[in-house]
């Protein structure tokens, strides 16, 4: 067992999964971000092979240039963290060149971060706000478990170009939901056959 920076103990040997918190982010909207995910994993820890550990870190926006792309500046930092799975959340906007738009997020193997920006901006209503970022922290798991876009629009892991898109959003689908189960516990396996993370 080790100090988690906010104080608590996890089990080395357990896998991690690190909520990263980029900048001054207020405290229930950390929360509702962390929450939302903690309490899905407790909704399948049954069908884990390994229930994991939590560990939330708080870090410094990287320096961002003019000619950097911003997204690429924290998936670069948050692979510093240690955990098998990195989960960021910032008020940086991201930017995207493809679809001309501010979007809600990046990811790679076994990364990803939510940007708040969008959100801000089109959520007057706290309940609101609060109820699109718990949704779409469960998308940014997925997103970090590199499970595609969901066909199902009710499926919380479905496309959303839009933040009102998740007003649509019902549940994790079956498909889904499994999907989730079998990625974490690869990374379950991966802990115990190599005393270490996979990312």
């Amino acid at each position: 067992m080790y100090d988690k920076p906010d104080g608590g103990l996890f089990n080395k040997k357990n896998p991690v999964i690190a909520f990263v918190i980029y900048g001054p982010i207020e405290e229930p909207v950390a929360e509702a971000f962390k929450g939302s995910i903690e309490s899905y994993i407790y909704s399948i820890g049954r069908e884990l092979e390994q229930f994991p550990s939590f560990s939330r870190i708080c870090r410094k926006i990287p320096k961002i240039t003019t000619s950097q792309n911003q997204k690429y500046a924290l998936l670069d930092d948050i692979k510093n963290v240690e955990g098998n799975l990195k989960i960021g959340l910032t008020d940086v906007t991201f930017y995207s060149e493809s679809d001309r738009k501010n979007i809600f997020g990046f990811g790679g193997v076994g990364i990803s971060v939510f940007s708040l920006t969008e959100f801000r901006k089109e959520c007057p209503d706290k309940r609101e706000f609060f109820n699109r970022v718990e949704k779409e922290s469960i998308k940014m798991l997925s997103l970090a478990l590199g499970i595609p876009d969901c066909l199902d629009t009710r499926c919380i892991i479905t496309y959303h170009r839009h933040v009102t898109d998740l007003d649509l959003n019902d549940y994790v689908c079956p498909d889904c939901r499994k999907a989730i189960i079998d990625e974490m516990n690869d990374i379950l396996r991966a802990v115990n056959t190599s005393d270490g993370a996979r990312v």
